[in-house]
Formats: structure tokens, C-alpha cells, sequence
């Protein structure tokens, strides 16, 4: 699950590296490529001392499949609106991975470096999604222009 929450997020914050046209949601995406990319280090760290192999639950499953919907969404924007765009699906991702977290992930851990694990990604989500409203409410206040 962790494994495709952060791959799905560093493939959506490249393209918003890319095409942001606000550049504190360029610098968000930066950032958040640069975070993922430590989890997903850090995920497949624990995965091998442990001797596990990811493997596709139904939950990673039906968040590689709603990730693959939010990409396809941005791809069709531009400027403001693909800020905007990115940002919400930016506040949803995250909403979705803390409730995951909390109900399930950090609950059903049996391993202490899994349950570790869980337990020190969970602010990093947390400031993720802050970070992503605030950006939201900067947006929102500027006037959109035709």
C-alpha cells in the first residue's frame, strides 16, 4: 500500500514540477517528490529486512486506480486551473491515506518496524495535507482570470 501511495504521489508532483504556473505549488511538488521518494526508500528498507515482497492488497488496488484517474484529469489542464486541479487531488490523496493509516494500517501492524514505520509517516501525511489546504486557501483567494 505505502509503496504505491508514494509512487503515485511522486509521478503526480513531477508533472506538477512541471506544470504548475503558481510557484509555491511548484515548490509543494518539489518538496512532496523529494518526501515520497525518502518514504519509499525508507518502506523498502523495511520490506527487505523483513523479508517481504509488495504485493497488490484490494486497497492498493483501488488507490493505483484512483490515482491513475486523478493523473488523467490533470493532464487535460493548464495554468490556474490545473493548480487548482492538482491541489485537490492533492487534499483528497492525503485525506484518504490518514484515514487508511488510522484505521487500518497502524492498527493491523504486527511487526514493531512496520507499526514504527506507520506511526512516523503519519505526520509527514499529515503536513502534506495542511500544506495542501493552505495552498488551496491562497488560491482560492486570488481572482481567476479568463
Amino acid at each position: 500500500m505505502a509503496q504505491v501511495a508514494n509512487q503515485s504521489e511522486i509521478e503526480a508532483a513531477q508533472l506538477a514540477s512541471a506544470r504548475a504556473e503558481t510557484p509555491a505549488v511548484r515548490d509543494y511538488a518539489k518538496m512532496l517528490v523529494a518526501h515520497h521518494g525518502a518514504a519509499q526508500r525508507r518502506t523498502m528498507r523495511v520490506a527487505s529486512q523483513l523479508g517481504l515482497r509488495p504485493s497488490m492488497s484490494p486497497d492498493a488496488e483501488e488507490l493505483r486506480t484512483e490515482s491513475s484517474k486523478q493523473m488523467e484529469g490533470l493532464r487535460d489542464k493548464q495554468g490556474k486551473e490545473f493548480d487548482r486541479a492538482y491541489l485537490d487531488a492533492q487534499v483528497e490523496a492525503h485525506e484518504n491515506v490518514l484515514r487508511l493509516i488510522d484505521s487500518r494500517l497502524e492498527p493491523e501492524a504486527k511487526q514493531p518496524s512496520v507499526k514504527s514505520l506507520v506511526r512516523d509517516l503519519r505526520p509527514t501525511v499529515a503536513k502534506h495535507l495542511d500544506e495542501a489546504r493552505s495552498l488551496q486557501d491562497k488560491l482560492d483567494k486570488e481572482p481567476v482570470t479568463p
